[in-house]
């Protein structure tokens, strides 16, 4: 059997079976066609479409059926598809709608229910327009660096991220994000994207202070209920003392496949000028890095990381 689950937005696709297989199987491809959701939560969810090229190696299962879920369709996906190279359109729903409108779509392929994974890929999106999304595939180069970063981030609790002792940076390098200046904020593992979110220029949110600027909001259903928070301050100094903070609880914080693979890069981009702000985590700075089911990372409850980088 081949596995494949989607994961964006506490939301998972799945194609699957409770029989086993021997197969071996790659994703050529992924892109998204037709997403569309919005910058706040919203009672009807997301609707939208995952376009993947996989290559099947080798399948020899003959009774392997998959189950689509959450749809009632149902196919042979080994048997049917078959060795070579297939293209698949996977629709999906969330059971809320992310705050942001940059999100990420993990599709991973494994052989059995908790067999190894194959084979992962990810792809940024707006989900507001169905364009691409400001985080490319792998990291920017040429980002200020951090004499001193932490992170920590727990599925569906919360992100935090600190770049601090920071190269040298001025208020005007900020640009204005209460006027028109929007930040991207990517996350990668081993050099390819795993979560993001944005941060658009609002005089709401958004605020002045001495130095730079911070930025407060929260969000809520449509009935009222509060499902999220998020704080950023960015904050200008000379060589050693620029600094950055983004703290995100609840829907606000990305939604990531855990453990991840070193090193991580965590990116703040100014969408204004492109000039990027950047931590990177290799394996000695991680102090934890788990999933409650190390088997299955892409269906876990639960996940959790902390990494402390010095440079």
């Amino acid at each position: 059997m081949i596995r494949l689950i989607l994961t964006l937005a506490f939301v998972a696709l799945v194609v699957s079976s409770p029989s086993s297989a021997w197969a071996q199987a790659t994703i050529d491809s992924l892109s998204l066609d037709t997403a569309t959701c919005g910058p706040g939560v919203a009672p009807g969810g997301f609707d939208g479409r995952v376009a993947a090229t996989i290559t099947i190696d080798d399948c020899t299962a003959a009774d392997v059926v998959s189950r689509v879920s959450p749809s009632s369709s149902a196919s042979n996906q080994c048997v049917t598809k078959g060795v070579g190279t297939h293209e698949l359109l996977l629709q999906y729903l969330s059971w809320e709608e992310a705050p942001h409108s940059t999100a990420v779509a993990t599709v991973a392929l494994q052989d059995g229910f908790n067999g190894p994974v194959l084979d992962v890929k990810s792809v940024a999106f707006n989900c507001t327009t169905g364009g691409a999304s400001p985080c490319p595939p792998a990291p920017r180069a040429g980002c200020r660096g951090a004499g001193s970063s932490k992170l920590t981030s727990r599925v569906v609790s919360s992100f935090g991220w600190i770049w601090a002792k920071g190269e040298a940076t001025t208020e005007a390098d900020f640009g204005d994000p209460t006027l028109g200046t929007a930040y991207a904020l990517c996350v990668y593992h081993d050099g390819e994207i795993r979560g993001a979110s944005d941060f658009p220029a609002d005089a709401t949110a958004w605020k002045a202070i001495n130095g730079g600027f911070k930025r407060k909001d929260k969000f809520f259903t449509y009935y009222g209920t509060k499902v999220g928070s998020e704080s950023v301050k960015l904050k200008a100094g000379e060589d050693g003392k620029a600094k950055i903070v983004v703290r995100q609880k609840v829907f606000a914080a990305p939604s990531m496949p855990y453990p991840f693979e070193p090193p991580v890069t965590v990116q703040l981009v100014n969408l204004d000028s492109d000039l990027c702000f950047e931590s990177v985590f290799d394996a000695d700075d991680i102090k934890t890095n788990k999933t409650l089911n190390p088997d299955n990372p892409y269906f876990s409850s639960d996940g959790s990381f902390r990494g402390v980088a010095k440079q």
